[in-house]
């Protein structure tokens, strides 16, 4: 099992899971792997260069069967494979579209705009007509249930509705007396609700945990923090813009509570998030404790970088309030906040997120702090880690319901 402890990780942390359950989860991830793409893409590239050359030596041979229609079909094709095996290399070094599932999911769901405001919960697999979970993936016999659901926007906030997409347990209803805690999720720029289903198959990952009984069952929310089109928000009332901070507490938590069957209260609410999402989950975490019980940090940082200035102002204190890593040490905390952080062993941000870990530990909180080995700042990094952080906030969120057929004491 990998257990990549790091100082600062506090000593009553002690997050273990298994290999084979991370292989279980990883089975699936083919299309961003490059013992896949590699092949593929020298297979693309050597099939173009073959077209290529064929039509040079038809070409240089003055051959009379050659003429400029009879090149397109050949020269299109070769075009078409390298493209083709570009956007394989790319995908890989992003991390962000894992499987053929995953892509179908993007292409059919996670770049539309909701027309209208429409709250009623939208099943979310392509080849499923009666609403019921359809197998895309290879997994675990009891699966979650994915949906959609149009949360409202505010026009005095200037934020317009957007799609999130929701995680359901298995045999979860979201009419069930029994309440649940929350995990709301958030993506990184450029990115939509989607990215953490299609990108980091989330829902995935919770099945495989909940299968072998390493965590308990969790809602989980993923919301569009972008505020209109994609744009790098932090999670910040921009002076000039959309008001994504208040919305997150005046719209969508209240929204989400009355929706879905979660417990109404921090210790059984977290906060996590990706990249510019990871941020927001530090920052919002940090300076709404009566809101949130549990912040999961990947690839995170602890300033709002150059968005700050654009959406705060040129004021140096007000940005500072909002810079985690300028607040944390004399920042009130009245309640605990467990924190997880994972970043990417081949980022510059490695240095920095430890300082962060060390300031909360510091600070008495409870901190997971965890090195992706051979991974950079992208998706592939977070699939790395979320079942070590999905089985970190099922053991500090409180309310969670146990596993049904769970053994005794799990």
């Amino acid at each position: 099992m990998d257990r990549a402890h790091d100082p600062p990780t506090t000593v009553d942390v002690d997050v273990q899971v298994p290999a084979a359950v991370i292989r279980r989860f990883h089975e699936v991830v083919w299309l961003s792997s490059w013992r896949v793409v590699l092949p593929v893409g020298i297979a693309c590239t050597t099939a173009a260069g073959a077209l290529v050359l064929r039509v040079a030596r038809e070409f240089r041979s003055g051959s009379h069967g050659l003429t400029a229609s009879s090149a397109v079909l050949p020269i299109g094709a070769a075009a078409g494979l390298l493209v083709a095996s570009g956007a394989l290399v790319a995908n890989a070094l992003a991390g962000y579209v894992p499987t053929a599932a995953a892509g179908l999911r993007l292409g059919t769901h996670g770049f539309r705009r909701p027309r209208h405001e429409s709250t009623e919960l939208q099943p979310r697999h392509p080849m499923s007509r009666t609403g019921r979970r359809v197998a895309l993936l290879h997994g675990p016999p009891s699966r979650g249930t994915v949906y959609t659901v149009t949360v409202p926007g505010d026009l005095e906030l200037e934020v317009p509705p957007s799609t999130a997409w929701v995680y359901l347990p298995p045999g979860v209803e979201t009419a069930s007396p029994v309440r649940y805690p929350a995990i709301y999720l958030i993506h990184g720029t450029p990115g939509t609700s989607a990215d953490w289903f299609a990108a980091a198959l989330v829902d995935r990952a919770m099945d495989v945990l909940l299968h072998a009984h390493l965590v308990r069952p969790m809602i989980l929310v993923s919301i569009d923090a972008n505020g209109g089109p994609s744009k790098d928000t932090e999670c910040l009332n921009w002076r000039d813009g959309p008001q994504i901070e208040t919305w997150l507490y005046r719209t969508v938590i209240p929204f989400v509570d009355r929706t879905l069957p979660t417990i109404a209260d921090r210790t059984a609410r977290g906060l996590g998030g990706m990249s510019m999402g990871g941020f927001c989950a530090l920052d919002q975490g940090l300076r709404h404790l009566d809101t949130w019980g549990l912040s999961l940090v990947f690839e995170g940082y602890g300033d709002p970088g150059s968005a700050g200035p654009a959406a705060l102002g040129d004021d140096p204190e007000v940005i500072a309030a909002h810079t985690p890593s300028s607040y944390l040490p004399h920042l009130p905390l009245p309640s605990r906040l467990p924190v997880y952080l994972d970043v990417g062993e081949r980022t510059s941000d490695v240095g920095a997120v430890r300082d962060l870990a060390r300031q909360l530990a510091d600070r008495g909180q409870t901190v997971y702090f965890r090195i992706a080995r051979g991974h950079g700042h992208n998706w592939a990094e977070v699939r790395d880690g979320l079942p070590y952080a999905l089985t970190f906030a099922s053991a500090h969120l409180r309310g969670t319901p146990p596993t049904p057929g769970a053994p005794p004491g799990s």
